[in-house]
């Protein structure tokens, strides 16, 4: 069994939002600002949404094995919010990478993975460590590579893709 989590870049920009957040906020009240006033509540919501999106990408673990791809936060386990997915690898009608815009056209290299599944469900992975190593495992075990469907079910056109 593979395990893959979120790249450090991504680990430590979200910690590094939800510190700013916190050091904003802290020094809103240092200066006499109230809890009730948009300096208070603005930094205060900003804060809750990076410590969240602090507390999903430290615990986020992609998990393929023979059998299939599965995704758990042992983080989020331990506070009591359950959260597993995952599908076998026959479940999956397509695979398919996207590239990102950057500096007005699109990366050289694929930056996530769509998984598009028999069920209508797409497993989306990106910003993962050794992305290069999961797409070969992935196209190994789906015996196709990514970008290819299965002849009996097309995979839908993304619409953000131009025609």
């Amino acid at each position: 069994m593979k395990v893959f989590r979120r790249s450090f870049g991504v680990r430590a920009l979200s910690v590094g939002c939800a510190l700013l957040f916190a050091a904003l906020w802290a020094y809103h009240f240092a200066a006499g600002g109230t809890l009730l006033s948009p300096g208070g509540l603005v930094p205060m919501l900003l804060l809750l949404l990076s410590a969240g999106a602090s507390l999903l990408n430290l615990g986020d673990r992609y998990l393929l094995d023979d059998e299939g791809i599965r995704y758990r936060n042992p983080l989020l386990s331990r506070l009591g919010l359950r959260v597993d997915r995952g599908a076998s690898w026959e479940e999956v009608v397509s695979v398919r990478t996207h590239r990102g815009l950057g500096h007005g056209s699109r990366e050289s290299h694929p930056g996530a993975l769509f998984l598009d599944l028999s069920s209508g469900r797409r497993i989306v992975i990106d910003s993962v460590e050794r992305f290069e190593e999961l797409r070969r495992l992935i196209s190994a075990h789906t015996k196709r590579e990514a970008g290819s469907v299965l002849p009996a079910a097309p995979a839908r056109r993304d619409p953000l893709e131009p025609l």
